[in-house]
């Protein structure tokens, strides 16, 4: 049972990286195509969730 626990958790984690990684793309093309080059100079000097890192 305990196998099975980490199973779950370990895909709960994967699919919820996955979601967030999704969504950080479209609201980036929403921002992109309302802000335009304001925009891609913001994204360039500015990670998207962790600092230093994405």
């Amino acid at each position: 049972m305990t196998t099975f626990v980490g199973i779950l958790w370990i895909a709960l984690r994967v699919l919820t990286f996955v979601g967030l990684a999704y969504r950080v793309r479209v609201e980036e093309q929403a921002l992109s195509a309302e802000l335009g080059e304001a925009y891609a100079e913001y994204a360039r000097t500015h990670r998207r969730l962790v600092p230093y890192l994405y």
